[in-house]
């Protein structure tokens, strides 16, 4: 797996999914994918991996000319979620460093899921590598997934990008397992980037992420309840 690239990510069709609301409505007739609004949700996923990885010259471009907030804004409210437009950093490279690198040698929101789960003995540890790194590592390699080398295997960005493949393929209920087992740290990681950064950008990022991802869980939650009504469970 490689974090998203700009072609991928940033489609000239943005916000022209199907409308969250028809979830549900369907009466005499099995369900289908119309209730779930996929290609937003796809889109939204590796959108904000790209937030949360080091930017690359595209990334840098996209933040600056504010192309990439207008891609989120567009898919975000295919879910009904209504954003306010953060202001940009001047150096988006620079930005993310301070913000999860702390590379001056300040506080900083390191955006590993170990930091901030408890280690196998239960202690809190505050380190890169423990459980859920592990079981990340575990999970890339049944499915046959490559990670690059200087992320750690729990990274936001790479926790996302498998979040997204549930979503492609229809793994819904697993997304939904996924979600409330290796996304639910993302409340801590915003809670880090508000009190250690004061790049708008990031804390915009976190805060609209914990919003999607949770609405993501309402919508798959829905849909799934909807497909075992229709077949009588």
């Amino acid at each position: 797996m490689t974090t998203v690239d700009t072609e991928s990510a940033e489609t000239d069709d943005a916000g022209q999914s199907d409308d969250v609301d028809s979830a549900g409505t369907v009466a005499d007739a099995e369900p289908t994918d119309d209730c779930v609004p996929r290609e937003s949700l796809l889109r939204l996923h590796t959108l904000f991996a790209r937030c949360f990885s080091p930017p690359d010259d595209a990334t840098v471009d996209a933040i600056h000319s504010g192309r990439i907030v207008d891609h989120i804004e567009a898919e975000a409210s295919t879910l009904g979620i209504k954003l306010n437009r953060p202001t940009l950093p001047p150096n988006p490279y620079e930005a993310y460093l301070r913000t999860f690198a702390g590379f001056d040698g300040g506080a900083h929101a390191p955006p590993a899921e170990s930091v901030y789960k408890p280690w196998w003995d239960g202690t809190d540890r505050g380190i890169l590598s423990g459980p859920p790194a592990h079981d990340m590592a575990r999970r890339y390699e049944a499915v046959d997934i490559e990670t690059p080398d200087a992320y750690p295997d729990d990274h936001i960005a790479l926790e996302l990008e498998y979040a997204s493949l549930l979503v492609e393929h229809h793994e819904d209920a697993a997304y939904i397992a996924f979600a409330n087992t290796h996304l639910d740290w993302i409340p801590r990681l915003r809670e880090r980037i508000e009190e250690t950064t004061a790049v708008a950008f990031h804390i915009w990022a976190a805060q609209a992420l914990e919003t999607v991802v949770s609405r993501t869980v309402t919508i798959l939650d829905e849909s799934t309840d909807t497909h075992d009504e229709w077949l009588g469970a």
